[in-house]
């Protein structure tokens, strides 16, 4: 597997992929059995990365690889990933819509919560460095549930702790993470006005 292999410059590329197409290079010869592989990225996004000629394309049965929730579950459920990266990943099907918060990044945040259990690290220097992995938004909410010791919200939760879980639920509205509010039987205590029930409750 060459990783990046349009990242590289050209007189390190041109050795690859003569392994890559013809099986060999100078006298080694890539044994039976082996499928030889390369990983690029596109070069028409934000990749500081040099577009591969047609030619050289054609020699390629070609894959587009998209990040899947559920498969990147099943192989994180098999690894030492953190639990409250697991639980995080798995109550939100579109994570990996963000181009930030694809699956590396959650990979690094699980190295990092197991190192900041083992080293004590401070909880600002966890913050800052999950911050700067996928973001502020998501990152506030991520700590949120971590601080928070919950994966999701229900309504009696909200109305009879609201001031309690205020910034967790501000945070998953803010990241679009609404879902991850149950739906539960409404408390006694709302009030009915005809066919709707109204609800006051601020935000801020």
């Amino acid at each position: 597997m060459f990783e990046e292999l349009n990242r590289c410059e050209r007189y390190m590329r041109s050795p690859c992929l003569q392994l890559l197409t013809a099986r060999s290079l100078n006298d080694y010869h890539l044994p039976d059995g082996y499928l030889p592989m390369a990983c690029i990225n596109p070069p028409d996004e934000d990749y500081e990365v040099e577009a591969l000629d047609s030619a050289l394309l054609s020699r390629f049965v070609q894959v587009s690889v998209v990040p899947d929730v559920e498969q990147w579950l099943q192989w994180a459920r098999t690894t030492d990933i953190h639990r409250a990266v697991l639980q995080y990943v798995a109550g939100d099907k579109t994570i990996f819509a963000e181009p930030q918060c694809n699956p590396r990044a959650w990979h690094y945040i699980s190295n990092l919560l197991h190192g900041a259990a083992i080293a004590e690290s401070s909880q600002e220097s966890l913050r800052v460095a999950i911050m700067g992995l996928i973001g502020e938004k998501r990152a506030t909410a991520f700590l949120s549930v971590i601080k928070g010791g919950t994966q999701s919200l229900g309504a009696q939760e909200i109305f009879s702790g609201y001031r309690k879980y205020r910034m967790h639920l501000k945070s998953l509205i803010q990241t679009g993470q609404i879902d991850r509010v149950k739906a539960l039987r409404a408390p006694k205590t709302m009030t009915r006005v005809g066919k709707a029930t109204r609800i006051r409750m601020p935000l801020t």
